[in-house]
Parts: C-alpha cells; sequence; structure tokens
C-alpha cells in the first residue's frame, strides 16, 4: 500500500477534528488552518460541552471564601520550636527507616 492510498483512507477519521480546528481558526486565526475543499464532511457535528463554566466559576468562588476567612497578609499556621527542645535527639519511633 502507498502513503497516498494511506492517506486518503485516513482522512475519513480526522475529518471531524480538522473541522472543528477550521471553525475555531475561523474565529482567531484564520490564515493558520484553512479548510480543505477537497474532501466533503461524512461526519456528526462534535458536541461542545459548558463544563468549563461550572468549573471555573466553583475555582472563582473557592478562592473569594479562602480571601475571605484566612487574608493574605497572615500565615495559615505557625510552626514554633521550644528552646528547651532544640538540642535533643528524636525519639527512636521517628528514626524508623
Amino acid at each position: 500500500m502507498k502513503a497516498r492510498d494511506r492517506y486518503n483512507q485516513l482522512t475519513v477519521g480526522r475529518r471531524q477534528f480538522l473541522d472543528t480546528a477550521v471553525e475555531c481558526s475561523r474565529l482567531t486565526l484564520p490564515y493558520l488552518i484553512q479548510d480543505d475543499l477537497t474532501s466533503r464532511p461524512t461526519h456528526q457535528k462534535l458536541f461542545t460541552p459548558w463544563q468549563s463554566v461550572g468549573s471555573k466559576s466553583v475555582v472563582n468562588l473557592a478562592a473569594k471564601l479562602m480571601l475571605a476567612l484566612i487574608p493574605p497578609q497572615t500565615s495559615f499556621f505557625k510552626l514554633q520550636v521550644r528552646d528547651d527542645k532544640l538540642g535533643e535527639e528524636f525519639p527512636r519511633e521517628v528514626k524508623v527507616n
């Protein structure tokens, strides 16, 4: 099988993705991906889910909640070591390999 025959055979499988890329390119940079008029689409249009709108709003609300509960100028926790414990060895349970 020649490369041209294999390319033409696989055109049907990638055409729907190429059509989506051409549609997006028309909205942003039309010269980037241009439509190939030699082959016509024989597939269904891909469904565009709008799930990113919900996830972006959840992230936005979570960030606002964190800013309300923990202001950026304050630390979330403070690690303090007692001065009398600085020179001591760790217990044997902590040193387990």
